[in-house]
């Protein structure tokens, strides 16, 4: 079912982005006071090309590979799961609470580089939105939640081994994978849009 879903998107979207090359170029032809930009141009060509590499690179691109790391190791850990259930074993309490003393412990760090007065993550007036803090605030989430989730999962076997966190880690990127597809096709053809509309 996911892959129909994924299908019928990256299809739609790659007949929508076709669509959009063709109408840009004939919009620009047959009504050239509408200051249609042609993709099927030098101009355009450039920009496609020019930007599209930056552009997949971009900040949402590689959240979503770093949501689906923490989110394979979470699961594969087995930590979701024990949070949920009452009737937790011994091992499985003492990893939960060792992840959350080191969730704790990270978040006290976060905060003493970001809460106190002149703190590194601060702008350079003093605010905490816009700063660095803002720009990294999913990554250090994702960071810190992947570390309580790899202990977790070390201390109560589920992923004893350090191969078994990177296959958990695997699993998450796979779990995204359909997501992201479809991201970079819908993100496409809005920036194609953007340019073509000007």
């Amino acid at each position: 079912m996911k892959t129909k879903i994924t299908t019928y998107s990256v299809v739609t979207l790659a007949i929508l982005l076709i669509l959009l090359v063709i109408g840009s170029w004939l919009v620009s032809i047959l009504f050239p006071a509408l200051e249609v930009r042609s993709m099927i141009s030098g101009e355009g060509a450039r920009w496609f090309l020019g930007t599209y590499s930056s552009f997949l690179a971009s900040a949402p691109t590689s959240w979503m590979v770093i949501i689906g790391v923490t989110w394979g190791v979470m699961s594969e850990s087995g930590m979701i799961r024990c949070v949920a259930d009452k009737h937790r074993k011994y091992r499985e309490r003492l990893a939960l609470y060792s992840a959350i003393v080191l969730f704790s412990l990270y978040v006290i760090a976060v905060a003493l580089l970001s809460v106190v007065p002149h703190a590194v993550l601060l702008s350079a007036d003093g605010n905490l939105f816009p700063s660095p803090f803002s720009r990294s605030i999913i990554p250090m989430s994702c960071f810190g939640l992947f570390l309580s989730s790899a202990i977790f999962g070390i201390i109560s076997g589920n992923t004893p081994r350090p191969s078994d966190v990177v296959s958990a880690m695997l699993s998450g990127i796979t779990s995204v994978a359909p997501i992201l597809v479809i991201w970079l096709f819908l993100s496409q053809f809005v920036m194609s849009l953007r340019f073509v509309l000007g």
